[in-house]
């Protein structure tokens, strides 16, 4: 069977004439798609027919009286639950940046050794990574030789 392109069975209109119906019964037409409307329902029986069933069917339901349901009718909330998705995301975020800070600068629940380093002839430890990652941080006295140096 050859693949045959889908081709609707009303043109199209027909369609924005049918859409236009429905935002008329809800006074949602600007004059201008109101005008247009009026036009294609002049020419059109099809849609002119349409046009009453949809008007009849609304009136019907507009004026059928309230019907109370047997019980509470409960619908699962997006917004919470969005929300709490944004809460998880923000304090997992939030931990991994304090875990990352932390490391950098070397902070850990345990007393502060020297874990690195032999004892020099003078009996004092070489410098530890904190110390080392300190000093990094300090501003250069001397700008080395081909580093220029940007100004704000």
């Amino acid at each position: 069977m050859r693949n045959m392109p889908f081709t609707s069975p009303r043109p199209k209109v027909c369609d924005r004439a049918r859409t236009y119906v429905s935002l008329r019964l809800d006074c949602e037409l600007s004059d201008f798609e109101r005008a247009l409307l009026a036009s294609h329902l002049d020419a059109c029986a099809s849609c002119t027919a349409f046009a009453e069933d949809v008007a009849d069917l609304t009136a019907e339901l507009r004026s059928a009286p309230f019907q109370r349901l047997e019980r509470p009718l409960t619908l699962p909330s997006r917004v919470q639950t969005g929300l709490r998705r944004l809460q998880l995301g923000a304090a997992a975020a939030v931990l991994v940046s304090v875990v990352g800070a932390a490391s950098l600068l070397g902070v850990s629940g345990a007393e502060e050794r020297p874990r690195f380093g032999t004892a020099k002839s003078g009996g004092s430890p070489e410098p530890s990574l904190r110390e080392l990652r300190v000093n990094d941080l300090k501003p250069l006295a001397v700008v080395p030789k081909g580093v220029k140096i940007l100004q704000a």
